[in-house]
Formats: C-alpha cells, structure tokens, sequence
C-alpha cells in the first residue's frame, strides 16, 4: 500500500508540476506575443515619422528650388536694368515688366516656401523677396528721377540702386544657406 500512495502522490505531484509548466508556458507565450506586437507597433510608428520627415523636406526643398529657380529668371534681366541706370540710359519698359513679373513671381514662391519652411528658411526668403521688390521698385522709379534731368539727383538713385542691388545679393546668400542648412537636416 506504501507503494500505492507513493505512487499516488508521484502522479498528483506530476499533475500539479505539469498544470504549473503548462500555465508557465501559457504566459510566457503570452508575455513574447505582447512584447511582439509593442515592437511592431514601434517600428510602424517610427517608420511612418520617418516617411512623413521625408515628405516634409521633399516639399521644402521644391519650395527653396521654385524661389532659387525665380531668382535665376530675376537676376538676368536685374543686371540689364541696373546697367542701364548705371549709364545712365533709360530701361526699356518690357524690361521692366518682366522685371515686376518675374519679382511678382518670387514674392508668391516665397509664400509657398511659408508653408513648408524652418523659421529661419521663412526668414531669409522673405528679406530676400523683401530686397527684391525694393530693388524692382527702384528700377521703376528711374524714368522719374532721369527726366528730371539732375545730376545730383541721378547720383544718388544710381547710388541706391546698387546698394540695393548689394543687399538683394547677400540676401540672396543668405537664404542659400539657410537653404542648404534646413534641407541638411531630417524635418
């Protein structure tokens, strides 16, 4: 009968050992299949801020091109311009229409750049479309001041006129690298 029970209690101890093990399993199988799923959810979350940073400087960057590429279309006929007024000669009334458009142009990419831009971006591309228009502004003026046939006068809008032109340049070196800075980094 010893042998009985010892056997008994051998089965019952076997039981309850197996019920444990299995319940052990059963949570950590559990435990590995949160753990599981929390690191997919991770990975997703990180992969989606990820694609989303991308997207954001992808606009950015077309936006600092559409104002860059503007500025390119700008300077050409800027330079004409100021040559003239540096002469002394008149600028040609097309000349100065495509000089207000083409600044018109600017200003408006420099609204897009508003919306995808770092604080500093927006910054610089409004003081360089800031100087532009001040620029093109002089450039309209220059028929006035030179029918009014006063050296001293001449001279002195000549003179803004390239000081100006001075500022639209380190304006314009400005935003490139505040450019080149903000489409450096992730977003």
């Amino acid at each position: 009968m010893d042998q009985g029970l010892a056997g008994l209690i051998a089965g019952i101890a076997g039981l309850v050992g197996a019920v444990v093990g299995g319940g052990a399993t059963a949570y950590g199988a559990r435990i590995g299949a949160q753990k599981t799923i929390e690191a997919a959810q991770t990975q997703v979350h990180h992969q989606s801020a990820a694609e989303h940073q991308h997207w954001v400087r992808e606009h950015r960057k077309q936006a600092c091109l559409e104002l860059v590429d503007g500025f390119g279309g700008y300077v050409p006929i800027a330079v004409e311009c100021l040559g003239a007024v540096n002469q002394g000669n008149p600028v040609d009334r097309e000349k100065q229409a495509e000089l207000r458009r083409w600044c018109t142009q600017l200003v408006v990419s420099g609204g897009h750049l508003q919306l995808w831009g770092t604080t500093e971006l927006i910054s610089c591309g409004g003081d360089m479309t800031h100087e532009i228009t001040l620029f093109t502004n002089l450039m309209s003026r220059w028929a006035g001041v030179r029918v009014t046939g006063d050296s001293e006068t001449t001279r002195q809008h000549q003179a803004e006129c390239q000081e100006q032109w001075t500022k639209v340049t380190q304006a314009r070196r400005a935003f490139t690298s505040a450019s080149r800075e903000a489409l450096a980094k992730h977003a």
